[in-house]
């Protein structure tokens, strides 16, 4: 865990997810596609909240990574409910192409609906080393969990069922060049 002096902890202070809700409706265009979007940040903890894409819009990604330095992210049992979007727009962790975020931690989480649980793709000349994605439940449409390009990975202890039974194609966890 990083030192705590170094880091920001966003959290219920009752550890309550139902007691800290953060809402955004979703979008119909690409430029407001996440709730939370973390550039270049390092060391930040999102603890016991909920979070939720609203409305009928395609886009509703919770969570967007997207930096080119060495991050250390840690998501400790969030509670991610998304929108009923079934579209490849709708990820409740996603990192663009290239990037590389190390230590990243994704532990106690239950995220529900939406087409993808974990989206992470990294930088095929220097993968992330480290990523642990436990314990979680993910409960989504079309991937549960998604890596490309990583190091070290660790994913275990996860439920992954599927969310829409009516989706053709479904993958509990796919990785590529791992």
């Amino acid at each position: 865990p990083p030192n705590p002096t170094d880091s920001i902890v966003f959290k219920s202070a009752n550890n309550d997810t139902a007691l800290v809700h953060i809402n955004w409706p979703a979008s119909a265009t690409t430029g407001n596609n996440s709730i939370v979007n973390i550039r270049g940040a390092k060391q930040i903890t999102f603890r016991n909240l909920s979070f939720e894409r609203t409305g009928t819009g395609i886009y509703a990604t919770i969570f967007e990574l997207d930096t080119t330095s060495n991050i250390k992210l840690l998501y400790n049992n969030l509670v991610l409910p998304v929108s009923t979007v079934t579209t490849a727009n709708s990820s409740h962790i996603y990192s663009l192409d290239d990037r590389t975020e190390d230590s990243t931690l994704i532990i106690g989480n239950v995220m529900t609906g939406g087409t993808n649980g974990t989206w992470f793709y990294s930088n095929p000349d220097r993968p992330a080393l480290g990523t642990i994605i436990q314990n979680n439940i993910i409960r989504t449409s079309y991937t549960g969990v998604f890596v490309k390009h990583h190091d070290a990975i660790s994913i275990n202890n996860n439920r992954i069922p599927r969310f829409n039974a009516a989706a053709t194609d479904f993958y509990g966890i796919s990785l590529e060049n791992c």
